[in-house]
């Protein structure tokens, strides 16, 4: 048998629950351009002229949509971030 604050608590929580998901489909009926942003592949490293990139062992961070291009090096806790290009 669960206690009145504890259905209380349900029974709040459910009603919010269908009030968001409402709103949400109101808003999806008003959009006016359905717009998806559709993610392309990243050239993370690339070689030019045949020299790759070098990457430590111990690089803290590549972003997945950071490219890092020809003769770079990258050394220990190196970070590249979001967007950013290293040539």
């Amino acid at each position: 048998m669960t206690s009145l604050g504890a259905r209380v608590v349900l029974a709040a929580s459910n009603a919010a629950r269908k009030v968001g998901q409402s709103l949400d489909s109101l808003g999806k009926s008003m959009e006016v351009v359905k717009y998806s942003e559709r993610l392309v592949p990243s050239t993370r490293f690339v070689a030019v002229d045949g020299v790759t990139p070098t990457v430590s062992t111990n690089t803290a961070f590549v972003a997945p949509n950071a490219s890092v291009i020809g003769d770079v090096t990258l050394g220990k806790d190196a970070s590249v971030w979001y967007g950013a290009t290293v040539r």
